[in-house]
C-alpha cells in the first residue's frame, strides 16, 4: 500500500499520505484500499479537525489542573510553562518529529530519509491527520509539566520538553505506530496513547522528579509527608473537567474516520471517567472519611489512561475493569511516590504512569492482543523514556543546575522566573521581609477594593496595635531597668556599709574564742557570729538570684576535705540538740575535683542548716558520691542532706522552691527562702536539685528513719571534672612575709583596722590609703610587694586605679588582690579584664587570707 502511495503522490520532501494506512492497520484493523485513501471524504477530515480542537482543550485542562493544583506563587509559571511548551513541541514536531515517526524507509528502529522541513501538504485530511499527530506529542510533554512544578527553572523545562520532543517520544512512537517499527511487528497495540503518550510521559516525568528532588519542606522527618494546600481547587476541578472533554477527542478521533468511529468508544470512555470519579468517592464514604477532592481528579485522569489502550476492541463492562484498574493502580504507585519521598505535585506520575500501564497490561484480556507484546512494549516504553530522560538531565544538571535556589523557591517562581507580580504576592513579599527583621514594620500599601487590599488593611490595624503596644512594653520596660539598677546601687552600697561592721564583730569574737575556747557564753557568740554572716550573705545574695547573676569560681578541691568542712561547721550544732550526726563519702568520689567549691558549700550550707533547724529528734545525713565517673567531661558529685524532721504537707511540696511560697511560709513545713537560693545556684551550673518526702536511709547506721513518721530528703547533682593531684607547692621562706610590704587601699576604716591586725599579726609591713587616687600616688613614690584594692572607693574607685597601675607594672610586677563586699559575675569579670591577680570576697577568714597573701608573694 505504501508502494502504491508513493507512486500516485507527486515528489515532494516527505509524503504523510501513508498515515491514513498506517491509522487503518494499527489503530483500527481495517482494510482501506488506495481509492478510499486518494479521495477521503470531506467529513472524516472534519472529524479529525473537530477531535483536533478537542484534544486542544486538553492542554486548556492541564494549564487549570497545574496551576490550581500548585501555590499562588507558582501559579504563572506552570500556566506560561503549558503554553511555551504546547508551541515549542509543535514547532518541533512539525520540522523531525512527524516525519520521522512515519518515515517509509525504516529499518524498525529507525526512520531514514529526507526528515528535516517543514510539511507541505496537499489534501485536507493529511493536514487534519498531521494537526492531530501533533497534538500526542504536546500531551506526552506537557503531563511532565505538572511532576516538576514549583522548583524547576523555566528554561530547564523548555530543554526537558525538547529532550522528550526530538529523541523520546518520536523513537518510541517510531517503534509502536510505524507498520514497519520493531514493536508494531510484534503485535503491540496501544489504541490512543496509554503508552506512547502517557506511560511514557509518566516515566519521564517520574526521571525528573528524581534529578531535581522534592520540593523543600513537603518531606518532614517527624511529621512525614507534608504537601503544601492547593491554591485553587475549583479551578483544578474545572481542569479535569476540560481533560475529560479532550478524551473524548483522544479516543475517537483514534479512529481515522468517522464512519469507522464507534459509538462503543465515546461509551467507554464516559463510563472509565464515571468509574474514577466514584471509586474514589464510595472509598472515603465507606472509611467515613470527608471526601477527597484531589483523590476522585486523580482517580478521573487514571481511569481514562487505563481505558485509552483499547477502548476501541472493549465493550462497556470491560471498560469498567479497565478503569478500576487504573485507579488501583494510581493509588499505590502514589503510596510508594511518598514512601520514596519522591515529590509529585499534581500526581502527573501515578495518574499517567499507573493507568497507562495498567491499560496495556489489561488489553491482553482481548482477543485480539497477546499479553507478551504488551509487556515488552510496555517495559521497553518504561525503560527507554526513564534512561534516555534521567541520563540526559542527570548529565546537563552537573553543568546547568536545573533547580532553582532555596531563596527562588521561598519567593516563587512567578517573581523570580518572569518577574511576575499580583496583589498577594507583593503582599506576602512585604510580610516575609518584615517577619525576617530585613526592613522595618512599615504599613502596606496595596490596591484598595480587593480582597488582597482587604488583608493588607487588617494587617496594617494589627500593626498599627502592635506598635502601640511595644511602645507600651518598651516604657515598661525602661521602667523596670530604671528600678533594678537602683535596687543594685542600693544593695551595693548596702553590702559595703553593711558588711563592714559586721566582719569587725565577727573579728572580735574569734578573737574573744581565741582567748577561752571552752567558755560557754563564747561559743553561743560564734554561733550568733555565724547566723548574722549567714543572714547578710543570703540578704545581699537577693541580687545575684534575682538577676541570675551567679559567680563561678574553679578551684581544685577534695570531696573530704569539703565534708569535714561541713562536719566542723554543723555537727556540733546537731548533736547540741541531741540530733544523731552522720557523714559518709562513696569510694568512687575519693580524689581531687576541678569545680565551684565555693557555691557547692553554698547549697551544703543551706540544706543542712534547713535539716538541722526542724529536726527535733532523730538523726542528719549527709552523703557524697560521683556519677558516671568514667566519662570526664560529664561527671556530676550527688550529695544527700536526708534528715527525720517535721517534713512536709503533701498540699505544700510542689512549692517548696518558689520564691513566694518561701518567703510566705516562714513557719508551715519549717522552710525559709533559703531553698529558692540553693535551687538557683544549683540550675545555674547545670545540675538539679530535688526533695524526696519519707526517705530511706541512703546508708547503714545505727538509726531507722522507718521509726519516724516524717523527715525529708534533698539531694542535688553539682557538675564537677576529675583532676589528678597537684603537684606540691614549695614551703614558703620564713622571711617572705616579714620582708612584704603590702598596700592597703580602703576607704572604710573598719575595713582597714581588719586587715592591718592580720597583716600585724604575721609581722607584715603596710601603708594604708583611703582611695584610687592616693594608691596610685603612693605606688609612684615607694616599692610594694602587693596592693589589697577595695573595689569601691571615693575620688577613684578599685577598678580605676587598678587599670591606672596595669598601665605600668604587669601582674608579675606588682601583684593585686582585690577585695569585694559582695562581687557578681560580672563585677568579677571587670576586674580580671582590668588586671587584677586575684578577687576575694568578704568576710575575710585569717588563716585563709594569710595564706592567699603568701601564695601570692611566693609566686612572684
Amino acid at each position: 500500500m505504501l508502494t502504491f502511495l508513493a507512486k500516485q503522490r507527486p515528489a515532494r520532501s516527505w509524503n504523510p499520505s501513508f498515515a491514513i494506512s498506517l491509522a487503518a492497520k494499527i489503530k483500527l484493523s481495517l482494510s482501506l484500499g488506495p481509492t478510499a485513501i486518494m479521495e477521503q471524504p470531506l467529513i472524516n477530515s472534519l472529524w479529525l479537525l473537530f477531535c483536533s480542537l478537542l484534544v486542544m482543550l486538553q492542554q486548556a485542562g492541564f494549564l487549570c489542573l497545574e496551576s490550581g493544583l500548585t501555590r499562588h506563587k507558582n501559579a504563572i509559571n506552570v500556566a506560561i510553562k503549558n503554553i511555551a511548551d504546547f508551541f515549542l513541541v509543535i514547532l518541533v514536531y512539525a520540522c523531525f518529529g512527524h516525519a520521522f515517526i512515519y518515515s517509509v524507509q525504516s529499518n524498525g528502529w529507525f526512520g531514514a530519509g529526507e526528515l528535516f522541513g517543514l510539511p507541505q501538504f496537499t489534501t485536507l485530511f493529511d493536514s487534519s491527520f498531521f494537526i492531530y499527530q501533533s497534538l500526542f506529542c504536546a500531551t506526552a510533554v506537557t503531563l511532565i509539566s505538572g511532576a516538576v512544578a514549583e522548583r524547576m527553572h523555566f528554561l530547564a523545562y523548555l530543554v526537558l520538553s525538547l529532550i522528550v520532543a526530538i529523541i523520546v517520544y518520536p523513537l518510541y512512537a517510531h517503534w509502536a505506530w510505524n507498520p514497519r517499527g520493531w514493536l508494531a511487528q510484534l503485535g503491540f497495540f496501544d489504541f490512543a496513547g496509554a503508552a506512547v503518550v502517557h506511560a511514557l510521559g509518566g516515566s519521564c516525568a517520574l526521571a525528573a522528579a528524581l534529578v531535581i528532588g522534592p520540593r523543600r519542606g513537603v518531606f518532614d522527618r517527624q511529621q512525614g509527608y507534608r504537601p503544601p494546600s492547593p491554591s485553587n481547587l475549583p479551578l483544578a476541578t474545572l481542569g479535569a473537567m476540560f481533560l475529560l472533554i479532550g478524551w473524548i477527542g483522544f479516543n475517537g478521533g483514534s479512529s481515522g474516520t468517522l464512519e469507522t468511529v464507534s459509538g462503543q468508544i465515546i461509551i467507554n470512555t464516559l463510563l472509565a471517567a464515571s468509574i474514577g470519579i466514584t471509586t474514589p468517592l464510595l472509598l472515603d464514604l465507606i472509611q467515613r472519611r470527608p471526601c477527597n477532592t484531589l483523590s476522585m481528579i486523580n482517580g478521573l485522569i487514571a481511569s481514562l489512561a487505563s481505558v485509552t489502550a483499547c477502548t476501541n476492541l472493549i465493550d462497556a463492562n470491560a471498560a469498567v475493569l479497565f478503569a478500576l484498574a487504573g485507579v488501583f493502580t494510581m493509588f499505590i504507585i502514589h503510596r510508594l511516590l511518598i514512601q520514596l519521598r519522591i515529590d509529585d505535585p499534581v500526581s502527573a506520575i501515578s495518574t499517567h504512569l499507573g493507568g497507562g500501564s495498567a491499560g496495556i497490561l489489561m488489553s491482553a484480556t482481548t482477543a485480539e492482543v497477546a499479553l507478551g507484546s504488551q509487556v515488552i512494549g510496555l517495559l521497553t516504553c518504561l525503560g527507554w523514556s526513564f534512561l534516555s530522560c534521567f541520563s540526559l538531565l542527570s548529565l546537563i544538571n552537573r553543568f546547568f543546575p536545573l533547580r532553582v535556589s532555596a531563596e527562588a523557591e521561598h519567593l516563587g517562581l512567578n517573581i523570580t522566573e518572569h518577574n511576575a507580580k499580583s496583589d498577594l504576592t507583593l503582599l506576602l513579599t512585604a510580610v516575609h521581609e518584615q517577619s525576617t527583621g530585613d526592613t522595618p514594620l512599615a504599613p502596606l500599601t496595596v490596591a484598595p477594593n480587593s480582597d488582597v487590599g482587604t488583608i493588607a488593611q487588617a494587617y496594617n490595624r494589627l500593626l498599627a496595635r502592635l506598635r502601640n503596644e511595644q511602645q507600651a512594653l518598651k516604657t515598661q520596660h525602661d521602667k523596670v531597668i530604671e528600678v533594678t539598677r537602683t535596687k543594685d546601687t542600693f544593695l551595693t552600697l548596702l553590702s559595703h556599709q553593711v558588711q563592714a561592721p559586721i566582719h569587725s564583730l565577727a573579728r572580735a569574737v574569734d578573737k574573744l574564742i581565741a582567748v577561752t575556747p571552752d567558755d560557754e557564753q563564747y561559743r553561743e557568740y560564734q554561733q550568733a557570729k555565724t547566723k548574722l554572716i549567714n543572714l547578710s550573705v543570703q540578704l545581699l545574695d537577693a541580687r545575684e538570684i534575682t538577676n541570675k547573676n551567679f559567680t563561678s569560681n574553679q578551684q581544685l578541691f577534695t570531696c573530704s576535705a569539703l565534708m569535714a568542712e561541713c562536719s566542723e561547721q554543723f555537727q556540733q550544732r546537731a548533736e547540741a540538740k541531741g540530733l544523731s550526726w552522720y557523714s559518709e563519702i562513696a569510694a568512687t568520689a575519693g580524689g581531687y575535683f576541678l569545680g565551684d567549691r565555693g557555691n557547692i558549700m553554698r547549697v551544703l550550707a543551706i540544706l543542712l542548716d534547713n535539716a538541722i533547724r526542724h529536726t527535733h529528734t532523730g538523726s542528719i545525713h549527709l552523703l557524697a558520691s560521683l556519677s558516671s565517673p568514667e566519662n570526664r567531661d560529664h561527671c556530676q558529685l550527688t550529695f544527700y542532706v536526708t534528715d527525720t524532721g517535721c517534713g512536709l504537707p503533701v498540699e505544700h511540696q510542689n512549692a517548696i522552691f518558689d520564691w513566694v511560697y518561701n518567703n510566705s511560709q516562714s513557719t508551715q513545713g519549717g522552710l525559709k527562702m533559703g531553698l529558692f537560693a540553693a535551687k538557683s545556684l544549683v540550675d545555674a551550673a547545670g545540675g538539679q536539685l530535688h526533695f524526696t518526702p519519707n526517705p530511706t536511709i541512703p546508708h547503714d547506721s545505727d538509726d531507722d528513719l522507718s521509726r519516724h513518721d516524717c523527715g525529708c530528703q534533698f539531694h542535688f547533682n553539682y557538675p564537677i571534672k576529675p583532676c589528678s593531684k597537684p603537684r606540691a607547692a614549695r614551703p614558703p621562706t620564713p622571711t617572705a612575709l616579714s620582708m612584704a610590704h603590702c598596700l592597703v587601699a580602703d576607704d572604710m576604716p573598719v575595713n582597714q583596722q581588719l586587715i592591718t591586725d592580720l597583716l600585724r599579726e604575721h609581722h607584715i609591713r603596710y601603708t594604708v590609703c583611703s582611695n584610687g587616687q592616693q594608691a596610685v600616688e603612693l605606688i609612684n613614690r615607694h616599692h610594694f610587694d602587693l596592693i589589697l584594692m577595695d573595689s569601691q572607693m571615693p575620688v577613684v574607685n578599685g577598678l580605676e586605679a587598678i587599670r591606672t597601675i596595669r598601665c605600668h607594672y604587669s601582674k608579675e610586677q606588682l601583684p593585686i588582690i582585690t577585695i569585694c563586699s559582695n562581687s557578681n559575675q560580672q563585677q568579677t569579670d571587670e576586674h580580671w579584664l582590668a588586671g587584677s591577680n586575684l578577687i576575694l570576697s568578704r568576710p575575710l577568714e585569717g588563716s585563709c587570707f594569710i595564706n592567699t597573701i603568701r601564695g601570692i608573694l611566693q609566686l612572684t
